[in-house]
């Protein structure tokens, strides 16, 4: 039963998700919620391993073994008994808003065509049960517990990347500001360029792939007055200091362990002749998740204005590396799903999504990433099976890396 309800939850989740098509028809670097924590990690699983591994924690003896070991921890640390069911009650009123929004945006967005989806209906689960949808009439965002914000297309007048995947949407007096840092920010950007044509302005190209990062920074210097620090053409400026790009000799990233054996990142300018510090705890400004703050921006524009003087201990957030982030999440999100279609045989539910993903791959030249490769073989299986040989074939043809 409980196998049962996991598949039917990640069908539906999956599905929802969404993609540009027709009536829905057709690693590498993991970041913590902090940007001074970092590990790495690699989908060393193929689809078959993961759902064996599906399997047997859904077996009863692993269910009870888990239930066991868990009452036996409450029992050693009885503070646990009160604070686990206001931790269960919470986590199931924020499932229940999410839900309401996820719902509310899709009603919305479909009483806009007619009450059924059209060619384009992209749907997004942001943060904080917030939800978005992309439709052929416009774009609807519903955050959680306040009324929706709907916009036409024909009404929006820009659409902006102020910060590391920050798009700010502006039509007359409407405003909306989303974070998809954590998100399809490559599938939602492509879809919002080719709906407003010369309205739109990216850091990373939505056709191309190429970087925007710097011909922004000439039009527009971008600073962080909470923190301290301005970014623009001619150079940086932190809290007093200031350093040109061009008079900088080093940049140089470092793990910096505190009284509280806490570590944090740091980038250290140096011109020969002083030195600043700007450690990314106190940088950290933005919407708090991976990729978003302005320690990530300063990052990225230190490597693309001054590439080999600068030297990181995690990569900076220039396209391909956004990219590979970006797939690497969907990989881990679908995993289990295309597992559970083995099983089930419903193909057409995950197809979308390879699709969507092979897409990045060829977009940003990662073909030979260990995380692409296993996906190549993943996907090649999952043609197999839907009776697609030639597709299949072609897709085995690119892996180059043995699938253990």
């Amino acid at each position: 039963m409980i196998k049962s309800f996991i598949a039917k939850r990640l069908y539906r989740d999956v599905a929802q998700l969404g993609s540009v098509s027709v009536s829905g028809a057709e690693g590498r670097r993991f970041e913590s919620s902090r940007p001074d924590i970092f590990y790495e990690r690699k989908s060393n699983l193929n689809l078959l391993d993961v759902r064996k591994e599906i399997a047997e924690i859904t077996k009863s003896p692993a269910i009870i073994v888990g239930l066991v070991v868990l009452c036996i921890f409450m029992c050693m640390v009885p503070v646990f008994f009160i604070l686990i069911p206001f931790v269960i009650i919470f986590l199931v009123v924020l499932y229940k808003i999410g839900e309401g929004s996820n719902a509310k945006a899709l009603k919305i967005a479909r009483r806009h065509t007619g009450g059924v989806a059209g060619k384009l209906e992209i749907k997004e689960n942001m943060a904080l049960a917030s939800s978005m949808v992309l439709n052929d009439w416009g774009v609807i965002y519903v955050p959680a517990g306040k009324d929706a914000i709907e916009m036409a297309w024909s009404e929006i007048e820009s659409v902006n990347e102020v910060g590391l995947a920050m798009l700010e949407f502006k039509a007359g007096r409407k405003e909306l500001s989303t974070d998809l840092s954590q998100g399809r920010y490559l599938l939602i950007t492509e879809t919002l360029d080719s709906m407003l044509k010369d309205k739109c302005h990216f850091l990373i190209d939505p056709k191309t792939g190429e970087s925007h990062l710097l011909a922004t920074l000439k039009l527009q210097p971008i600073e962080w007055a909470s923190v301290k620090l301005r970014i623009d053409n001619d150079g940086i400026k932190y809290d007093g200091n200031e350093m040109r790009w061009d008079e900088i000799e080093l940049i140089f990233e470092e793990t910096v362990i505190y009284r509280s054996d806490i570590s944090t990142l740091n980038l250290s300018f140096s011109n020969g002749q002083r030195q600043f510090n700007v450690p990314s705890d106190a940088v950290a400004e933005g919407t708090g998740l991976p990729g978003s703050s302005a320690y990530e921006y300063l990052k990225a524009v230190a490597r693309e204005k001054i590439d080999r003087k600068a030297s990181f201990l995690v990569p900076a957030a220039l396209p391909r590396q956004r990219a590979l982030d970006e797939f690497v999440r969907l990989h881990d999100v679908y995993k289990a799903a295309y597992a559970l279609s083995f099983e089930s045989g419903k193909y057409h539910v995950v197809e979308p999504r390879f699709a969507e993903m092979l897409k990045i791959v060829d977009k940003f030249d990662l073909e030979f990433e260990t995380s692409v490769q296993h996906f190549f073989h993943d996907y090649a299986t999952l043609l197999e099976r839907m009776g697609r040989h030639k597709e299949s074939q072609a897709l085995s043809r690119r892996i180059r890396e043995p699938i253990v």
